[in-house]
């Protein structure tokens, strides 16, 4: 059937979003094993993410980005953000469809960039399907 990706991945203040909104309070929008695994673990946030506002990277302890990708989700935290915002994750024949037509570029270990980045501001086209994330 037809599919539409997001032109880009989600952002550590849309994630935020779903964190205010109650995600991690709400069972609503959770895989019923994803669910219990919230409430075993008491997960409030993602695993590198602290209630101050920052983020565990390379580089250490800093301020989390909000226009940065939101990276070190697990797949029950993508998924019940992607269903929280009325969407879902891609299967993996709709990634490798949306990735065959695109360059392989993006923020590689060789770019010595010890953070992930934001994507750019472009009317067409999707981004982000390699590198950062």
């Amino acid at each position: 059937g037809a599919h539409a990706l997001a032109s880009r991945v989600a952002t550590n203040a849309e994630f935020q979003e779903f964190i205010d909104a109650g995600g991690y309070r709400s069972a609503g929008a959770w895989l019923s094993d994803g669910w219990a695994m919230v409430q075993a673990q008491g997960w409030q946030h993602p695993l590198y993410w602290d209630a101050d506002g920052r983020e565990f990277t390379l580089d250490g302890w800093r301020t989390r980005d909000p226009h940065a990708p939101a990276c070190h989700l697990s797949l029950f935290e993508a998924d019940a953000f992607a269903r929280w915002a009325g969407a879902r994750l891609p299967t993996e024949a709709e990634w490798e469809q949306a990735a065959a037509g695109v360059s392989v570029q993006g923020n590689f270990v060789d770019s010595d960039a010890l953070h992930p980045r934001g994507a750019e501001v472009v009317d067409t086209g999707i981004q982000q399907l390699f590198g950062d994330v």
